[in-house]
């Protein structure tokens, strides 16, 4: 442990770099929380808000019932109270996770007794002004919800005071199966280091030397009482959440087993979005450059500091990927089983594929042989979680938040290990006059502050942005402001009505449910000349048929997209796109008709 466990924050600190951190906590916080209503709703904020909104509107009749398409019920029964007190408005929302998403810069804290000063200054630092945490912080999804809950947990594990940490523990992990199915992902990835670690305890030590499993028994031997204390409060936690407020008793089963992971298990053998397994080291290069860099720097140094029979077999590994790549450079890879079946669909997927299988036990037992037991669970759950989330099969952005987060904690924690951060932040400039932290710490705060302004304000879920997949447009945004504004305030008193159908109900929902003249059933007279705004698939002929004398059409896009050609992708396109945000090839989008009566 470090000094600084035992000092107030205030003493571990000096004046300027206390205005530092205050600097860049109140700019973390600024870019969270302005203009946090501009972006236009994404296709899966739309479901959350609407079903929160379903839940305000009528608790007795509405309440969520648990599906795990919209994953667990945590989010729907906080949105209510949300809406409550701030109206029910995209702002209102996103307010919730924005909460967590600004609580979350001051987690180093937290941990602070296990940290350099250097180290906690960086990782306020990152976390404060990365572009992509900012950017899921502003967004209606359960991530930053489960990232709390798995926070709780691991500080729950290692508070001083024993006695109270089967309470947070298994309140932070009962909480994450009441959010979100990837916590199947978390306890196998949690039970899968314990077990290991199991091992290699009794490896090396033989029975004298105490695993965490055998800590984690022995808080239970000796607390029973709390430990009994801790489990019945976070089985009536998830009880009471799946219930609804136990509204609905069936619920509870259908969220402990006869739902979510058979449902889950097939989810992943459909790849709805599809994507190559290096889909996740894209999303981090090209919107946390830095923290990319700092990982391949400490890999390097990583295996520069072992011995000759791991470098070898890295190196090995690379080279076998290597020749994969040559060999199959003119196959479809998802027509190849063994390669469809480990989600491999380009040749540089060969590439991370075999090097995170290697060396996510590398790092895991060498750390664990050198007695490095914090090292070798952040570094496991980082290359673990980074191999799980590029496996699985629906490659969505979002999902690169588990990996990052635990690699923030890893580079940090190695970097304070190897004193690599130290010796650089003491680095005299020419002269021997300047020292090189605050020109380092002015580099990070500008760089990170340029991509974050970049990716949630100048181009917030423009098609251009990798990490805003399927995007309501802004154009398609305004025609649904303009119709709501229409309705609530009609003009000589005549109110619209509008009819929406097929992929168009989303996020529409979201604009309109419960203003009067809305609809998305179709006529069963086919009547649909009745109807002053209509929006339907481009290829619904009927539609079209019906409303070609009495409507004007317009298409229009619905949602837009960027999907790299992989084919092309340059190490300069990759570059240029990791500094600029422009993309080589051109978006794509999926586009709707638009009627509007004459």
């Amino acid at each position: 442990m470090r000094n600084e466990e035992t000092r107030s924050i205030r003493e571990i600190f000096t004046r300027q770099e206390t205005l530092f951190i205050l600097l860049v906590i109140i700019v973390g916080l600024l870019l969270r929380w302005l203009q946090l209503d501009a972006r236009p709703i994404h296709h899966d904020e739309s479901l959350h808000a609407i079903y929160g909104k379903y839940f305000y509107t009528d608790p007795n009749e509405k309440f969520y019932r648990y599906d795990p398409l919209l994953h667990g019920p945590v989010l729907y029964n906080l949105l209510p109270y949300f809406y409550q007190f701030l109206d029910v408005s995209k702002w209102a929302g996103r307010a919730m996770i924005t909460c967590l998403g600004s609580l979350f810069i001051f987690i180093p804290f937290l941990f602070r007794r296990f940290l350099s000063k250097n180290t906690l200054i960086l990782l306020i630092s990152f976390i404060a002004l990365s572009p992509s945490l900012i950017f899921w912080s502003r967004f209606l999804r359960e991530d930053f919800l489960v990232l709390s809950s798995m926070f709780l947990m691991f500080w729950g594990a290692t508070i001083p005071q024993a006695k109270f940490r089967p309470v947070f523990f298994f309140t932070g992990l009962f909480l994450h199966f009441c959010i979100k199915e990837n916590s199947y992902v978390t306890l196998a990835l949690l039970l899968g280091f314990l077990f290991y670690e199991q091992i290699i305890c009794t490896f090396k030590h033989g029975k004298g030397n105490r695993s965490l499993l055998q800590k984690f028994f022995n808080v239970i031997k000796t607390h029973p009482y709390a430990t009994l204390a801790g489990f019945i409060f976070a089985a009536f936690i998830f009880c009471f959440f799946y219930s609804s407020g136990f509204r609905y008793s069936e619920g509870i089963l259908d969220g402990l087993y006869r739902k979510g992971f058979i449902y889950w298990l097939h989810q992943h053998n459909i790849d709805r979005i599809k994507g190559p397994f290096i889909f996740h080291f894209l999303s981090l290069a090209w919107y946390e450059f830095l923290f990319v860099i700092a990982f391949i720097w400490t890999t390097i140094h990583f295996y520069l500091k072992t011995n000759w029979k791991l470098q070898t077999l890295i190196v090995s590994g690379l080279v076998l990927a290597a020749i994969l790549h040559l060999i199959y450079r003119n196959q479809t890879l998802e027509l190849v089983p063994v390669f469809n079946v480990l989600k491999l669909k380009i040749g540089l997927d060969f590439y991370l594929f075999i090097f995170l299988v290697l060396h996510s036990i590398i790092v895991t037992s060498k750390h664990l042989l050198e007695n490095e037991t914090g090292l070798a669970f952040w570094g496991y759950f980082f290359f673990a979680s980074f191999f799980a989330y590029s496996f699985v099969g629906e490659k969505v952005p979002w999902l690169s938040l588990y990996p990052f987060v635990a690699g923030i904690f890893y580079i940090a924690l190695y970097l304070q290990k190897t004193e690599l951060l130290d010796r650089m932040l003491t680095w005299t400039m020419p002269g021997g006059q300047l020292l090189f932290k605050p020109f380092f710490f002015a580099f990070l705060l500008v760089f990170n502050f340029r991509m974050a302004l970049m990716t949630n304000f100048a181009r917030a879920g423009d098609e251009t942005e990798f990490i805003s997949q399927v995007h309501t447009t802004k154009v398609y945004e305004q025609i649904l402001m303009d119709i709501q504004k229409e309705i609530l305030f009609p003009k000589q008193g005549y109110i619209p009505h509008v009819l929406v159908l097929n992929d168009a109900i989303w996020p529409t929902t979201w604009y309109l449910f419960g203003l009067e003249g809305f609809n998305f059933i179709p006529p069963l007279d086919n009547n649909y000349e009745v109807y002053d705004y209509v929006v339907a698939n481009v290829d619904n002929e009927t539609v079209e048929k019906a409303l070609e004398k009495t409507h004007f059409r317009q298409v229009i896009p619905l949602r837009a997209w960027w999907v790299p050609n992989y084919d092309k992708m340059t190490i300069k396109n990759f570059l240029v796109y990791a500094l600029t945000h422009n993309p080589w090839n051109d978006p794509g989008s999926y586009e709707v008709a638009y009627y509007k009566k004459k």
